[in-house]
């Protein structure tokens, strides 16, 4: 697979010419310009969109053709020496979310602006070609994930995000302690995970069968209540 080439360009106030963002791009051949990104004004913050809007801006192209890593590390770079109290940016640059901390109402302002009727997709069913889709978009190396190591901390908080009450299966019976009874016989299995050994079924693939995800062709239900 050929490797990704990437870009590092730089926003700058018409008015004095000073830098207030740095960013990183990809040169996609989807992408109607080479270099889309460091043009475009979508999917910018508020405080971009701020400056730009009192100062007006322009873009130049520190350095091009150059790999997603060398770009990362570029940006990280350019971040530190105009420093960030300087600039638009949110996080140290290079990956993401990295080094970006959030006051508890900004995380309270953006759950709000997408809960309920507020998101784009309440009261929708996407379609099996849009979940294939989005699906196909995060496997391998289109996850912005792939390749990397989380670091500690990270590792951490996702542990701590699903410890005791924060865990989203707490206090619910797990599926697997369920009992399983065979329809036609009649036999009583005291959990999935044995069902799923005596039928030779696989352990996933059983529970979403009785689950109802996808076609159950057995004999095999759930024992309601238990």
């Amino acid at each position: 697979m050929e490797e990704k080439r990437a870009y590092v360009y730089i926003h700058k106030k018409i008015t004095d010419g000073k830098v207030f963002y740095v960013g990183k791009g990809n040169n996609r051949l989807n992408r109607k310009t080479k270099q889309e990104r460091a043009f475009s004004k979508n999917r910018r913050s508020d405080y971009w969109n701020n400056v730009v809007n009192k100062y007006g801006y322009s873009v130049e192209i520190v350095i091009d053709n150059i790999t997603d890593e060398e770009a990362k590390i570029k940006e990280k770079e350019l971040i530190k020496y105009y420093g960030r109290e300087n600039l638009c940016n949110f996080t140290d640059g290079g990956d993401g979310a990295a080094g970006r901390v959030y006051t508890d109402a900004q995380r309270k302002k953006r759950s709000e602006r997408v809960s309920g009727e507020k998101h784009p997709n309440f009261g929708k069913k996407l379609s099996e070609e849009t979940c294939l889709k989005k699906s196909n978009s995060l496997k391998g190396d289109n996850h912005f994930l792939y390749g990397k190591k989380l670091n500690e901390d990270w590792r951490n908080n996702i542990s701590k995000a699903k410890l005791g009450i924060k865990n989203p299966a707490y206090g619910k019976p797990s599926p697997r302690r369920k009992k399983v009874i065979n329809i036609e016989t009649k036999e009583i299995y005291e959990s999935l995970s044995i069902a799923s050994e005596l039928s030779e079924i696989k352990l996933k693939t059983l529970s979403n069968m009785l689950s109802g995800h996808r076609k159950n062709n057995t004999k095999l239900r759930y024992l309601n209540g238990l």
